[in-house]
């Protein structure tokens, strides 16, 4: 028995060209770090059987429709490069549903002010949620997100304690917005061991996307996916490798097989010997997959079986090597009942070695949390923040689908940020807000320092352009008064969206 190591293991995290076509990893950065709680379920619906069979027990119950659902959790850290996107940017662009790099550092003109930032140009090229590092040699590097362009000057999330000076750098922002439709879906492969077995899910839309920061903790994301089909050991069968030329005692044949992704390698064994009986109606053929070895065995009724690789009129487009035969000279001579055994066993290994972001994770202490409005906010010093966002997924459901259901839609949104911190003496302008019912923002900086000034590559920010505040509740806490309120983001009366994430 050949027992697989979960540490080797390796997750590829692709967008799917076609929503529900099971893509492969195209490239060394098409993976995410694994941590403890991956998980793939591949559900099926099932059915009650409502037959009566003689007994008072229930009947065997029906294979329904697909189901399958998956969770990750990943560290919520930049790529290192700014104006590059972290590796879970993928994951980001697919809940959220538009991603913004931006190729080229804007600069500020004359004349801004802490509370007006003036950019030439600015308009027609930076929205609400563009993520600004405003790089100030004179009183340091700020984090502010934009709340609002006119012409070209901009209103910030929060106001600057200085008005920065002239052709001060903001920074490449990479940063997603949401959207209400078009989200791009994800095919997820869990390479487990590295080689021992592999899962993969395709057509994930992300239903639940949430991250915390908790005092001198790692600031951990996790995300859960509502997925259309499930796969393991997949093998993929294109155009050019569909055929199976042999000879047996009625003659020479060529079998097909479809070109898609097989669910497993007993279902590609299954293709191969509806292809070869149809081919040839005087034989029963037999094409198994050998569990214990990883092989093909392909076997006959007949005195004659020749499987012709090489010299075969498809010899071109032989799914041989697929089966794991070596493809270069025919198998002859041996006797159809013992068949002829593939020469390699099923590689299910990831087909990249993974290049992973060299940043560390961020932790969880000298980091930035505003709340309130432009002018009145303060560093609200609490001990927890913790941010869910959740989508509604609709799958369609689809008579003529092989899996019952054809797509998935986000069909609805929801954001809600709870904030847990110590209260001070005298301070009650959370109070105030809750009992008047006022919008408010929400701005969070996180990221590392050099020399006390934010580090170009290592910034995540998010932004709630408009929240209120819909529960407060003090509390004790180790004996000590607390302040946990939840704020729930919702979207302007204009239709500007509640939440936006980012990398500076």
């Amino acid at each position: 028995m050949s027992t697989i190591s979960s540490r080797n293991s390796v997750l590829g995290v692709v967008t799917e060209v076609t929503q529900n076509l099971l893509r492969a990893p195209q490239a060394a950065t098409d993976y995410v770090p694994l941590q403890d709680d991956f998980a793939i379920e591949p559900n099926f619906d099932q059915i009650e059987n409502l037959e009566i069979k003689s007994s008072i027990g229930m009947a065997a119950s029906i294979q329904g429709g697909e189901n399958p659902t998956a969770s990750l959790s990943f560290y919520l850290k930049g790529s290192g490069v700014e104006g590059t996107e972290p590796q879970w940017g993928d994951i980001a662009e697919s809940f959220f549903g538009t991603q913004t790099i931006e190729g080229t550092q804007r600069s500020t003109a004359a004349a801004s002010t802490a509370s007006l930032i003036k950019v030439t140009g600015a308009a027609s090229l930076v929205g609400q949620g563009y993520g600004m590092l405003i790089k100030d040699p004179v009183n340091g590097f700020r984090v502010r997100v934009v709340h609002s362009v006119a012409t070209d000057d901009i209103t910030p999330s929060f106001n600057l304690p200085n008005a920065p000076g002239t052709a001060v750098g903001l920074g490449r922002p990479v940063y997603w917005t949401p959207a209400n439709s078009l989200h791009k879906s994800l095919s997820l492969w869990w390479y487990g061991g590295n080689g021992g077995a592999v899962q993969a899910v395709s057509g994930a839309l992300i239903n639940d996307f949430s991250f915390s920061l908790t005092a001198n903790e790692a600031v951990n994301a996790t995300a859960s996916f509502e997925a259309l089909a499930f796969f393991f050991d997949p093998i993929f069968i294109s155009p050019t490798q569909t055929f199976i030329d042999f000879t047996n005692d009625d003659g020479t044949f060529a079998a097909a097989v479809a070109s898609k992704w097989y669910k497993d390698p007993h279902e590609l064994a299954e293709a191969v010997t509806t292809g070869m009986n149809a081919a040839s109606v005087g034989e029963t053929h037999s094409c198994t997959y050998v569990d214990a070895t990883g092989r093909y065995l392909i076997t006959s009724t007949g005195a004659v079986l020749s499987l012709l690789w090489n010299t075969g009129v498809n010899a071109a487009n032989s799914v041989g090597t697929k089966l794991g035969f070596l493809v270069a000279a025919d198998d002859t001579g041996a006797a159809p009942a013992t068949g002829y055994t593939s020469d390699n066993a099923q590689s299910y290994a990831a087909p990249h070695t993974p290049s992973f972001d060299p940043s560390q994770s961020i932790i969880a202490k000298n980091q930035e949390v505003m709340i309130g409005n432009q002018t009145d906010f303060a560093c609200f010093n609490p001990s927890e923040v913790s941010v869910t966002l959740s989508n509604g997924v609709r799958k369609i459901e689809d008579i003529c689908s092989e899996s019952g259901r054809s797509a998935a839609i986000i069909n609805s949104r929801e954001a809600e940020i709870t904030v847990t911190a110590l209260l001070t003496q005298y301070d009650a302008k959370q109070m105030a807000r809750f009992r008047k019912g006022d919008a408010i923002r929400f701005q969070t900086t996180m990221g590392a320092k050099l020399g006390g000034n934010w580090l170009p590559g290592s910034v995540v920010y998010s932004y709630a352009p408009q929240s209120k505040i819909t529960s407060i509740m003090i509390t004790n806490d180790d004996g000590l008064v607390s302040l946990e309120m939840t704020l729930q983001p919702f979207v302007s009366d204009t239709g500007t969206p509640e939440f936006y994430l980012g990398q500076l």
